[in-house]
Protein backbone atom coordinates (compact mmCIF):
# COMPACT_ATOMS: atom_id res chain seq x y z
CA UNK A 1 0.00 0.00 0.00
CA UNK A 2 1.28 3.46 -0.88
CA UNK A 3 1.88 5.95 1.91
CA UNK A 4 0.37 9.25 0.86
CA UNK A 5 1.55 12.42 2.56
CA UNK A 6 -0.65 15.23 1.27
CA UNK A 7 -3.84 15.87 -0.63
CA UNK A 8 -2.10 16.71 -3.90
CA UNK A 9 -0.53 13.25 -3.82
CA UNK A 10 -3.99 11.73 -3.40
CA UNK A 11 -5.12 13.69 -6.43
CA UNK A 12 -2.12 12.55 -8.48
CA UNK A 13 -2.65 8.93 -7.43
CA UNK A 14 -6.34 9.11 -8.34
CA UNK A 15 -5.40 10.45 -11.79
CA UNK A 16 -2.99 7.53 -12.21
CA UNK A 17 -5.68 5.01 -11.25
CA UNK A 18 -8.22 6.50 -13.66
CA UNK A 19 -5.67 6.55 -16.49
CA UNK A 20 -4.56 2.99 -15.73
CA UNK A 21 -8.12 1.61 -15.79
CA UNK A 22 -9.55 3.70 -18.63
CA UNK A 23 -6.52 4.39 -20.82
CA UNK A 24 -7.56 8.06 -20.88
CA UNK A 25 -4.53 10.23 -20.16
CA UNK A 26 -5.79 13.71 -20.87
CA UNK A 27 -8.92 14.72 -18.98
CA UNK A 28 -10.01 17.76 -17.03
CA UNK A 29 -11.19 17.61 -13.43
CA UNK A 30 -14.75 18.43 -14.47
CA UNK A 31 -15.01 16.19 -17.57
CA UNK A 32 -18.07 13.97 -17.21
CA UNK A 33 -17.06 10.31 -17.23
CA UNK A 34 -19.84 9.20 -19.58
CA UNK A 35 -18.76 11.87 -22.08
CA UNK A 36 -15.24 10.41 -21.92
CA UNK A 37 -16.67 6.99 -22.79
CA UNK A 38 -16.37 5.59 -19.27
CA UNK A 39 -19.26 3.16 -18.79
CA UNK A 40 -20.74 1.61 -15.65
CA UNK A 41 -18.55 -1.51 -15.85
CA UNK A 42 -15.45 0.65 -16.00
CA UNK A 43 -16.72 2.66 -13.04
CA UNK A 44 -17.00 -0.60 -11.07
CA UNK A 45 -13.37 -1.40 -11.97
CA UNK A 46 -12.37 2.09 -10.87
CA UNK A 47 -14.15 1.69 -7.56
CA UNK A 48 -12.44 -1.59 -6.84
CA UNK A 49 -9.01 -0.19 -7.65
CA UNK A 50 -9.64 3.02 -5.66
CA UNK A 51 -10.80 1.02 -2.64
CA UNK A 52 -7.65 -1.10 -2.82
CA UNK A 53 -5.29 1.79 -3.47
CA UNK A 54 -6.67 4.15 -0.82
CA UNK A 55 -7.72 1.47 1.68
CA UNK A 56 -11.30 2.73 1.89
CA UNK A 57 -14.76 1.27 1.34
CA UNK A 58 -16.99 3.24 -1.01
CA UNK A 59 -20.65 2.89 -0.02
CA UNK A 60 -22.71 1.52 -2.89
CA UNK A 61 -25.37 4.20 -2.45
CA UNK A 62 -22.81 6.96 -3.19
CA UNK A 63 -21.61 5.56 -6.51
CA UNK A 64 -24.23 7.11 -8.77
CA UNK A 65 -23.88 10.51 -7.11
CA UNK A 66 -20.10 10.71 -6.75
CA UNK A 67 -18.72 8.82 -9.72
CA UNK A 68 -19.65 11.33 -12.39
CA UNK A 69 -16.39 13.24 -12.85
CA UNK A 70 -12.89 13.47 -11.37
CA UNK A 71 -13.75 16.28 -8.93
CA UNK A 72 -16.68 14.36 -7.48
CA UNK A 73 -14.65 11.20 -7.06
CA UNK A 74 -11.77 13.10 -5.47
CA UNK A 75 -14.05 14.91 -3.02
CA UNK A 76 -15.76 11.65 -2.06
CA UNK A 77 -12.40 9.96 -1.45
CA UNK A 78 -11.21 12.86 0.71
CA UNK A 79 -14.41 12.68 2.74
CA UNK A 80 -14.02 8.93 3.23
CA UNK A 81 -10.34 9.33 4.17
CA UNK A 82 -11.23 12.00 6.75
CA UNK A 83 -13.90 9.74 8.24
CA UNK A 84 -11.40 6.91 8.46
CA UNK A 85 -8.97 8.90 10.61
Amino acid sequence: MMTVINKSEYKDKLREVITEITGIKDFKDDDVFTELGIDSLTVLELIQEIEDEFDILIPEETIEEYFTDFNSVYQNIMKLMDEKE
